[in-house]
């Protein structure tokens, strides 16, 4: 079972990439609100179960899939580049 921060990133991925904008783990600590160490961390973890290419900093297709379906909802705030991450 992914755990709230994992799923978090899976959304935030998801939605830099339904708003055309570049993800990169700075992107990533940014709008979590957690340290860039700990973006790399949550990168190289999804990446392990499949669902991140952590080169690419891209969704793979199962990631993508949980994203979608994921019980987190992420809005991005344009004007802050900020998250707002909450149970869904």
């Amino acid at each position: 079972m992914l755990e709230h921060t994992q799923l978090a990133a899976l959304q935030v991925l998801y939605q830099l990439a339904k708003s055309d904008r570049p993800a990169t783990s700075r992107s990533i600590s940014d709008l979590l609100g957690v340290s860039r160490l700990e973006a790399v961390r949550l990168l190289d973890e999804l990446h392990a179960m499949g669902l991140v290419d952590a080169d690419r900093v891209r969704l793979t297709l199962s990631g993508l899939t949980v994203a979608v379906s994921c019980p987190v909802a992420v809005r991005l705030d344009e004007r802050t580049d900020t998250a707002d991450c909450r149970a869904a």
